[in-house]
């Protein structure tokens, strides 16, 4: 199955990024968006694990959060991937307690390499996807393309890491939760 791990981000502030991206969305059908149910922050992408290996990746994520204190985070700007040029990625940044957001990241990078899984070969920069360029797309979109109301400044807290499994179909991706594991540190 194809898994993930991510930390969601409450219903509230999917609701704003929806708004304050609803002109972008109507006007800018080219580019693939991601449903507001399916926003989160992925903090590893997994690929195809097999129904064996699941259980391990359990288990280094109960060890890890039974460390990990909740932090809070906040929405940012709005940036592409890359920075310059036609968007392949368009993201909203965020802010806040970002040193335990990516120390929860590297902890989860570096115990998952224990078990047979790669390193991440990139920083983590934490964000939420908003939308991708289709791959054959004829539309160049860069950001000041996009007509958006900004939605920086929502704070949110973060109590808990979900493992996924991603579920592709023709009209796009279906996330359900495998587990969920509660930030209990101090």
């Amino acid at each position: 199955m194809r898994c993930f791990i991510a930390v969601d981000i409450p219903e509230r502030v999917k609701k704003e990024v929806m708004r304050a991206t609803e002109r972008a969305r109507r006007s800018h059908r080219d580019l693939k968006w991601v449903e507001e149910e399916n926003l989160h922050i992925t903090l590893k992408f997994l690929g195809e694990v097999e129904k064996e290996k699941i259980e391990k990746v359990k288990r280094v994520l109960d060890m890890i959060t039974r460390a990990e204190a909740p932090f809070n985070l906040t929405t940012s700007d709005f940036g592409t991937f890359p920075k310059r040029g036609a968007l392949r990625v368009f993201w909203l940044g965020i802010e806040g307690d970002l040193e335990e957001i990516k120390r929860l990241q590297e902890r989860i990078d570096r115990e998952l390499l224990k078990i047979g899984f790669d390193k991440e070969d990139r920083e983590f920069t934490p964000h939420l996807t908003l939308a991708r360029a289709k791959r054959y797309s004829r539309e160049r979109v860069s950001l000041e393309d996009l007509d958006l109301d900004s939605v920086s400044g929502r704070s949110f807290r973060i109590n808990e890491v979900i493992l996924y499994e991603s579920i592709l179909r023709p009209e796009g991706p279906l996330y359900r939760k495998i587990s969920v594991f509660k930030l209990r540190g101090r």
